[in-house]
This record gives C-alpha cells, sequence and structure tokens, in this order.
C-alpha cells in the first residue's frame, strides 16, 4: 500500500497553510489538469480555502495586526538566537559553563527545536512553559545566572512573549470573537477537504 507524505498542517500559522493549500491545488493543476475523479474533492478544498483567504485578509487590515507581525518577529528572533547560543555555549572553555548550556539546550530542546515555527497562540504556550519551566528550577535558574547572556536573552524573550500575548488580545477583541471562531472553525473545515482531497490522489 503506498501512503502520501503530507505537512503537519496543525502547525501552521493562518498564512502558511492557505498558502500550502494554494500550492497544492495549482500544483495539481500543472499536472496535466484536474482528474475527474478529484473534480468534486478540487471545488470544495479551493472553495473553502478561497473564502479562508477573504477572513485571513480582511484581518490584516487591522490597526493591531503590524504591530503583532512586528512583536512576533522579534520574538522569533530571540527564540531562534537562544539556541544558537546555548550551542555555541556549550563548547565554553569553562567546563561548568558547558555543563549550565547543556543542561539549558536539553530543556530547551524538549520544547522543540523550532518552536518560531509554531502558530502564534501555540508558540505563545510553549514559548511561556520553556521560560517558566527554566525560571522554577533552582539548578537552571544558577545555569542562568552563570551564563549572563543567556539571562539577557530569556528577559527580552519573556518580556517579548508578554507583549505579544497582549496584543493578540487586543487583535483579538478589535477583530471580533464571532469572526475569530469563524477563522478558526474554517481552518478546521478546509483541512478535512484537504484530506478528503488528498485520499483521492
Amino acid at each position: 500500500m503506498n501512503y502520501i507524505n503530507t505537512a503537519t498542517t496543525s502547525f501552521y500559522r493562518n498564512g502558511e497553510i492557505i498558502q500550502f493549500f494554494d500550492d497544492v491545488l495549482t500544483l495539481t493543476e500543472k499536472r496535466g489538469g484536474i482528474p475527474k475523479k478529484l473534480t468534486k474533492q478540487y471545488q470544495e478544498l479551493k472553495t473553502k480555502n478561497d473564502a479562508l483567504a477573504e477572513i485571513f485578509n480582511s484581518s490584516r487590515k487591522l490597526v493591531h495586526t503590524k504591530d503583532i507581525k512586528e512583536i512576533d518577529e522579534k520574538r522569533d528572533e530571540l527564540t531562534i538566537g537562544l539556541r544558537f547560543l546555548l550551542v555555541g555555549l556549550t563548547k565554553h572553555p569553562n567546563p561548568e559553563c558547558q555543563k549550565a548550556a547543556e543542561r539549558l539546550l536539553e530543556v530547551y530542546d524538549s520544547a522543540g527545536k523550532r518552536i518560531y515555527r509554531l502558530n502564534y497562540q501555540l508558540q505563545t504556550r510553549v514559548t511561556k512553559n520553556l521560560i517558566d519551566t527554566i525560571l522554577n528550577n533552582a539548578t537552571l535558574v544558577a545555569d542562568v545566572d552563570l551564563l549572563k547572556v543567556v539571562r539577557d536573552y530569556i528577559d527580552a524573550l519573556q518580556t517579548t512573549n508578554d507583549a505579544f500575548a497582549e496584543a493578540y488580545v487586543i487583535r483579538t477583541q478589535e477583530k471580533g470573537q464571532q469572526e475569530e471562531g469563524e477563522m478558526l472553525e474554517l481552518v478546521q473545515e478546509t483541512i478535512l477537504s484537504y484530506r478528503k482531497y488528498i485520499v483521492r490522489l
């Protein structure tokens, strides 16, 4: 039996998942048109994805969307930078610093090496849990204090993550709970249509 390897769509952000579905549909078109067996599933996925894109594009015009994007980019930079820093510090000339970096890197990686690729809400939650895990463990706090530059990164990441969470709440209120719920529901419906589509490939 043949299996199709496909993306883990649950981790995608709204813009990314819309682009992914659009790419899937375009690829089908370029490979000789839409086969008859796929016509119904293709049209269903396209209709759902077009509706999703319309809601998404309207939300991007809201005042706080720009703020969210800027804060998220800063958070991503800090998240990526923190891991690179810890990897580098595992080669520190001081063995004690090496061990401290190794412990912190293990905790970081247990939360996921690509936290910055998660959707907004999941990234916020995972980042908060990671920081809480570190700051509520006496050994890890001592490691952070030993590696002073790591403390700078964690403090900045915590501040930025909190700022993002606050901005996201404001944007959600501006956007309206009804539209937010509609977006989430439509994302799930589109994912379901996508799964039905690839089963027929």
